[in-house]
């Protein structure tokens, strides 16, 4: 059998359409990498966002502000405001927009910059006047000097007296109801405040960085997670929580080690998702193999060739079964190398070294992996969807005859399986679940998870899976023992 695969795998490679998709592939992970490289920066930020442009608010600000009459008491309050923000957009205008005060200095700045302007065009104070100026000035230093925790320990001030405030109010309320108003809003209260407490001891302030964002979504995902506090969980409510629990972990692990595991822009990042990125180059492969290895030998009738030589038809099914299976593992050989150099010659090869984080919720803790493990486990979980493409493209070619009907058939119900499947989970369709869509991709249990579906679970899916592989094999050795060759 050895020796048929060889020959096998030779008529693949004497195709001309394989190296057209193997070069396509090859300039498709140029590009991509080209770009990460020119869209993102170092800490894989987007470059192009759809920000704001202060440049040109500053001019249409300027043109309102000289449309008003500054001795019109009608006038007066709306140039005030507008004036206000005007002078924030040009103190702002120095300032990186990454940067905390870039980001921050709306909140900050705002309401002393409009006293400043009140107590000059609208009431005239000077007492006042010097006081917000004096403020603005000390705030202006703050900003200058980077001291950006001056004002997370105003906020925290803040904060200790609402929860002061609401602590004192709370003992003397009987009504239920407004009790539990009252507790949650403590509850919001504290979270914030143990938040900001997090960020001055580790030292993050509110640029547009990977540690603020982390701490951010860790806030958000502490606070979401109190939704589901004393509470029954549905099946969906599982799933909902459970990323909850993933992104508590996840974010909580980029702060506390400060590691950035969302940078886009890298070559860790490109092998860890390299089957997902390039899936669809994987099924052409897939396809343009089986059409060559059974399609074109009954179209042109060299199957007959085969037939004659001392093998068991079923020798040569499995034969070309095993050399398409083998065209799968080659083509996501060359896409790692191909991602390796490529990737690694544009966004460098430190990111190698870095760790792959994950939430384990069999252990209910963070595991790390080498990004080549990784990589593999991800493969494996996937795998099975280009086995199950090809069990199902080489029982229609051998059923059809036809390249055209193989291919497209295939590819329609590979492309329509996501949709397929979330109509299925949508519509909570016990019997669907059989399907074998809903079973092929293992990635959702991985490290633990639950899948997508409550009516399935990973042994289920890993038994229904081998239950339509077993059925495909028989029917395609059945219909390919029995197909009638002499008549090719």
């Amino acid at each position: 059998m050895i020796r048929l695969i060889v020959i096998e795998l030779k008529k693949i490679f004497k195709h001309k359409s394989i190296y057209f998709i193997f070069l396509f592939m090859f300039l498709f992970c140029f590009f991509n990498n080209l770009l990460f490289k020119l869209d993102y920066d170092y800490d894989g930020r987007y470059k192009y966002t759809d920000d704001i442009n202060i440049g040109k608010e500053i001019i249409r600000l300027d043109k309102e502000i000289d449309s008003y009459d500054v001795t019109n008491d009608k006038d007066k309050n709306i140039y005030v405001s507008t004036k206000s923000l005007r002078d924030v957009y040009k103190d702002m205008i120095k300032y990186n927009k990454n940067s905390w005060q870039y980001i921050k200095y709306n909140d900050y700045m705002y309401d002393t910059i409009y006293n400043i302007n009140y107590y000059t065009y609208v009431i005239k104070d000077s007492d006042k006047l010097k006081i917000y100026t004096n403020k603005y000035n000390k705030y202006l230093e703050y900003f200058k000097s980077n001291n950006y925790k001056y004002f997370i320990k105003e906020e925290k001030d803040t904060l200790v007296n609402k929860i002061d405030d609401i602590r004192n109010n709370i003992k003397s309320i009987n009504d239920k109801e407004l009790y539990n108003s009252l507790d949650r809003e403590l509850t919001k209260y504290n979270n914030e405040l143990f938040l900001l407490n997090y960020r001055i001891n580790n030292n993050i302030d509110y640029g547009n960085n990977y540690l603020n964002r982390a701490l951010i979504e860790y806030g958000n995902a502490v606070r979401d997670k109190d939704i589901y506090k004393n509470r029954k969980l549905s099946f969906n409510d599982r799933i909902k929580y459970n990323n909850l629990i993933n992104r508590i972990y996840i974010n909580k692990y980029i702060v506390d080690n400060r590691v950035n595991l969302f940078k886009n822009n890298s070559l860790n990042s490109g092998l860890r998702n390299i089957t997902l990125d390039y899936e669809l180059f994987i099924i052409i492969v897939i396809l343009v193999s089986i059409g060559i290895l059974i399609g074109d030998e009954f179209s042109s009738g060299t199957i007959k060739l085969l037939i004659i030589k001392p093998y068991k038809r079923s020798t040569i099914l499995y034969s070309k079964f095993i050399a398409g299976f083998l065209m799968i593992l080659i083509t996501i050989l060359f896409l790692i190398i191909c991602e390796l150099i490529i990737g690694g010659f544009f966004l460098g090869f430190d990111s190698l070294k870095d760790i792959v984080a994950i939430y384990d919720y069999n252990v209910n803790s963070i595991k790390e992996y080498n990004v080549i493990i990784y990589m593999l486990i991800n493969i494996l979980s996937r795998l099975p969807i280009f086995i199950f493409v090809l069990l199902f493209g080489v029982l229609i070619n051998i059923i059809s005859s036809n390249n055209i009907i193989s291919f497209a058939s295939t590819f329609i119900v590979f492309s329509f399986s996501t949709v397929i499947n979330n109509l299925i989970v949508n519509n909570n369709i016990k019997i669907l679940k059989y399907l074998f869509t809903m079973n092929w991709d293992f990635s959702s249990y991985l490290f633990g998870g639950i899948g997508n579906f409550k009516y399935l679970s990973l042994k289920s899916s890993i038994f229904i899976y081998i239950i339509y592989v077993i059925i495909l094999l028989v029917i395609m050795t059945i219909y390919f023992n029995r197909k009638d060759i002499k008549n090719v």
